[in-house]
């Protein structure tokens, strides 16, 4: 993550409509922080799309009608 966060250029992470931002070395620290916390536990969001799937494996096929 590190390493993703240090590669990302200046301006990527600036935005020129707002010069009170801070500098692009705080800006970096405060998207590493962002992420890591996205990518904590738990991940409701995955067992809620592994639960979605399996729902949709499940299910009888749909029989489609003809448009004509």
């Amino acid at each position: 993550m590190d390493e993703a966060v240090a590669a990302l250029p200046d301006e990527l992470l600036r935005d020129p409509t707002r010069p009170e931002e801070p500098e692009p070395p705080e800006l970096r620290d405060r998207y590493r922080a962002w992420l890591m916390t996205r990518a904590a536990e738990p991940r409701e969001f995955v067992a809620e799309a592994v639960r979605a799937k399996r729902d949709r494996r499940d299910e009888p096929p749909q029989r489609r009608r003809a448009r004509r």
